[in-house]
């Protein structure tokens, strides 16, 4: 018999019931479940009361942006929306690629609501790519922060029936040289090697959204983004098929003449 597994069922069973009864306070449950380090238990209980916005500053809290991202994937729009807004501008930096696929898989989001996200990664971009190419390829290739371990302390039940620490305990990283540098260069501690290193995530979005939406979406905001990282960040081919396709429109030019 699985013991443990068995008790785990038992107690959610006794947690979606009693909250349905009204039978629980939901703060105090929050508060037991939290300072016992049954923090799956907690998410588990905010998951089944709807409480994503608990659910998303647990994650975001503990660096868990796979999770958070996977969350709001999950979520239905009404509550999604309003998230990816709030959280876009720490998952950009932490999680670039991921938080992307999410946006593009988020018809329902206002891109223009997503240029604070945008601008931040830009600058993290821009400071960081100047420090990191000063650095061999060999520091380059290891340049995410590598964990170390860490001696365990008391065990407990979590909610999927194994053992984890009692009290939780954020992930202890090494940072490498290079991230050392990023941090002090950009003021962003544990900066996703991605930022700097990989495909320009915010040409990869406004390219996605203006496909998608056609030419004459935000205009004066969106288009002049694309054509400014282009500049920076592009080819002189792309830059010149980007601005001769917007000037073919002879009304309403999508983008800021000045």
């Amino acid at each position: 018999m699985d013991t443990a597994g068995d008790l785990l069922a038992a107690v959610q069973d006794f947690l979606c019931e009693a909250d349905e009864d009204g039978n629980l306070h939901a703060a105090t449950t929050y508060k037991l479940l939290s300072s016992r380090g049954y923090t799956d238990l907690y998410v588990f209980y905010a998951e089944q009361r709807g409480d994503l916005e608990l659910v998303a500053a647990h994650h975001a809290e503990r660096g868990q942006w796979a999770l958070l991202l996977q969350m709001l994937a999950a979520a239905p729009p009404t509550k999604a929306e309003s998230l990816l807004y709030r959280h876009s501008s720490q998952l950009i930096l932490y999680s670039p690629a991921d938080t992307v696929r999410v946006w593009k898989q988020s018809p329902f989001v206002e891109p223009v609501r997503l240029l604070p996200a945008m601008t931040k990664y830009i600058q993290a971009r821009e400071t960081a790519r100047p420090v990191a190419e000063k650095f061999p390829d060999s520091a380059k290739s290891s340049a995410a922060p590598q964990p170390a371990a860490e001696a365990p302390s008391s065990l407990a039940l979590d909610a999927r029936g194994e053992q984890h620490l009692a009290k939780e305990s954020r992930a202890k990283w090494v940072e490498t040289p290079l991230q050392r540098a990023v941090t002090a260069a950009t003021g962003v501690r544990w900066l996703h090697p991605e930022v700097w290193s990989g495909t320009n995530c915010v040409v990869d979005y406004l390219k996605h959204v203006l496909q998608r939406r056609g030419g004459h979406v935000h205009a004066a905001s969106l288009h002049s983004l694309l054509l400014q990282q282009y500049a920076v960040d592009g080819t002189d081919d792309e830059l010149m098929q980007f601005v001769e396709s917007a000037l073919e429109r002879d009304i309403d030019c999508p983008l800021d003449t000045k």
